[in-house]
């Protein structure tokens, strides 16, 4: 892309995965440089691109804002909405605490921690769920649009593209 993009962008760099699902620092950047909120992001462990069982694969993503009545029922909140992802439609950025509560989503997180899953097991998870996505809102303005970008670190488990 040439030129300055004019749009805040969300940045994630998956730094681990497991059963527990794929965690990436979050940070969004704002066209004038500044970088008004840090944070964490959630998604399903890779599981080949498959609709609502996986992450989305790495790369850039066009996102476009959608208002509380425009989001499924039980959002209260808007959330932002990745655009022409491959294979799969749907995918929101959304509050949840643990990878059970995706259907191939990312959920901000203000932290990382461990709570009980269905069963009670401990998992991994992002804390502060709502919190997080409503300093993302703030962060980027609610902007009808943004660019989510996301990255792995090299060697960090099963992914696509992995050697």
């Amino acid at each position: 892309m040439a030129g300055t993009l004019l749009v805040p962008i969300l940045n994630t760099r998956r730094y681990g995965t497991g059963t527990s699902g794929t965690f990436s620092t979050a940070i969004v950047t704002k066209p004038d440089g500044t970088e008004p909120w840090h944070g964490f992001i959630l998604e399903l462990p890779w599981k080949n691109n498959q609709r609502r069982v996986s992450c989305i694969p790495a790369g850039r993503y066009r996102a476009r804002f959608r208002t509380p009545e425009n989001t499924p029922a039980g959002l209260r909140t808007g959330v932002y909405e990745l655009l022409d992802v491959p294979d799969r439609d749907g995918i929101l950025v959304h509050v949840a605490n643990k990878a059970e509560e995706l259907l191939g989503c990312l959920a901000p997180g203000e932290r990382v921690g461990v709570l009980p899953d269905q069963s009670g097991t401990p998992v991994g998870a992002v804390l502060a769920s709502r919190d997080a996505l409503e300093g993302l809102h703030r962060a980027t303005g609610n902007a009808p649009e943004i660019l989510v970008i996301i990255e792995w670190e090299p060697n960090v488990g099963e992914r696509e593209n992995a050697a």
